[in-house]
């Protein structure tokens, strides 16, 4: 199969009709997007802040890395989660769409996007 990194996020955008996926550097630069607009680079930018913030708080309470966090707000949901030692993957869904079926994605997909990122996998 013939695929890219942009290709897997844009599934992943299908499965659970995901507003928005990214693979974000810790600086919040976009590596790869679905869809690639000036709204995700913005809300790229702001996750990498809260990436930072979750790292010190599981530095400063002993709980380790984080491995995933979702945050509910009322127009949506926002999950955010490590892929790779410097890139974190970032979703946006509806407030309506199930979390344990966004969780049980990225999981899913998690290996793939990193083997995209360490160059394991290629077209």
């Amino acid at each position: 199969m013939n695929t890219s990194l942009l290709d897997t996020l844009t599934r992943m955008q299908a499965a659970e009709s995901i507003e928005v996926v990214a693979v974000v550097d810790l600086d919040g630069m976009i590596v790869s997007a679905a869809p690639s607009d000036d709204e995700v680079e913005s809300l790229a930018a702001s996750a990498a802040g809260v990436m930072t913030f979750l790292a010190a708080l599981g530095a400063d309470t002993g709980l380790g890395d984080t491995i995933q966090a979702s945050i509910e707000y009322v127009n949506g949901t926002l999950l955010v989660g490590p892929v790779g030692s410097d890139t974190f993957l970032l979703v946006l869904a509806p407030q309506d769409a199930p979390l344990g079926q966004l969780r049980l994605i990225l999981r899913r997909y998690k290996a793939e996007i990193e083997g995209w990122l360490n160059g394991t996998l290629v077209e």
